[in-house]
């Protein structure tokens, strides 16, 4: 693989309300990757504080951000890329950044969102086109239950 170990990482936030909390997210990318047997370098972890702490304890060379669009994301992901790369300067321990590479969206996905998923089953409407099959069950049972 180009890769010798992918992290994806759920972030948590510990003064936020979740819907779904970030564990049960995390624990769906991990069925969906143990399912689809497509990725076999990853894991899935959780993560509360900075990003870029927890990526050089980790030994990363790399943090990749998925965003939906520039015009949707652009603002916050360029506030947090700042602070990954201020960071370890500002907050020490002074280390070196770790470079950020943005991967834009598909554009048909673009208006995909966890607002739409939890509509979507508390209405018991078909997951078919916004989720993969292979977590659409898990995908149904922690967002179905949320009608808010």
């Amino acid at each position: 693989s180009r890769y010798g170990k992918v992290i994806i990482i759920v972030g948590k936030n510990m003064s936020k309300k979740y819907d779904v909390e970030p564990e049960d997210r995390a624990a769906v990318i991990q069925e969906y990757l143990e399912k689809s047997e497509t990725i076999k370098n990853a894991r899935v972890e959780v993560v509360s504080g900075l990003v870029w702490r927890f990526a050089k304890r980790e030994g990363a060379s790399l943090l990749f951000r998925g965003i939906r669009t520039w015009t949707k994301d652009g603002t916050n992901e360029i506030l947090l890329n700042i602070l990954n790369t201020v960071g370890p300067v500002l907050l020490g321990p002074l280390v070196r950044p770790i470079s950020t590479v943005f991967i834009e969206g598909v554009p048909a996905f673009n208006d995909i969102s966890s607002t739409k998923v939890r509509k979507v089953c508390s209405n018991n409407e078909l997951l078919v086109e916004l989720v993969p099959p292979e977590v659409k069950g898990s995908i149904m049972d922690l967002y179905g239950k949320k009608t808010n």
